[in-house]
């Protein structure tokens, strides 16, 4: 998989990250993002799943229910006949900027040097602000390693998003 130009999302598939965020705030929640990569690498979210029912939510960060999500990724894998693939997380820093943190990039580098992941250039979308106001950041892993913690390295960039109407 090649670096992306753009992320399109839409917006009904906002609306949810939205949604979710309003109704975990003041703390943390989040989600994977499924979808493709198109022909000029631009990346388009098809589905989104949530953080499931057995997540832990926190002020300043939330554990998914990895079983439930591995198993909604690999019925909409399935479903769609292997079209649709891993993209990435997103997740919520709510009364925060929407810039990845530490842990962000160690988890991003993590995911992206975990050959079960099947995606070498994960991307992390962090939805920050507040129920007011939440603005979205995107970012690609580009090349990592993992060391103890904190002096993982992760280099990525930043992509561009667009919202689209159905």
């Amino acid at each position: 998989m090649k670096s992306s130009r753009a992320l399109w999302i839409s917006d009904s598939i906002f609306q949810r990250m939205i949604n979710e965020a309003e109704k975990w705030a003041p703390y943390e929640t989040g989600g994977v993002f499924m979808g493709y990569q198109a022909q000029n690498n631009d990346l388009v979210v098809t589905d989104l799943i949530d953080a499931g029912d057995n997540a832990t939510h926190k002020y300043i960060r939330f554990s998914p229910d990895q079983d439930y999500q591995l198993e909604q990724i690999a019925h909409v894998y399935v479903s769609s006949r292997g079209t649709i693939t891993y993209l990435g997380d997103w997740h919520t820093h709510p009364n925060s900027p929407s810039e990845p943190s530490l842990l962000d990039k160690r988890t991003l580098t993590r995911i992206a040097l975990t050959p079960e992941s099947k995606n070498i250039r994960p991307i992390m979308a962090i939805l920050g602000g507040s129920p007011t106001k939440w603005t979205l950041n995107v970012i690609q892993f580009v090349s990592g390693a993992l060391r103890p913690w904190p002096f993982s390295k992760c280099l990525y960039i930043k992509i561009e998003y667009e919202i689209y109407s159905e």
